[in-house]
C-alpha cells in the first residue's frame, strides 16, 4: 500500500496587485501591454489518495 499527494499553484509570490498574474498577451507584438480584464485566479488544487494493491 502507498499513498501520494499532489499540489497545484499553492502560492504566488508577486507585486502584482491585479487578480491573475498569469496574464496571457494577444498578438505577436512583443511590446504590446498584457491587460487581465480581472479574470479569476488559477485555482489551487490538493489531492491525496492512497494505491492499494491485492
Amino acid at each position: 500500500m502507498s499513498g501520494y499527494i499532489t499540489a497545484e499553484n499553492l502560492f504566488t509570490w508577486t507585486n502584482y496587485t491585479g487578480q491573475d498574474p498569469e496574464v496571457s498577451m494577444r498578438g505577436s507584438d512583443p511590446f504590446r501591454v498584457a491587460i487581465d480584464y480581472s479574470f479569476t485566479p488559477p485555482v489551487k488544487t490538493l489531492t491525496i489518495g492512497l494505491t492499494a494493491t491485492f
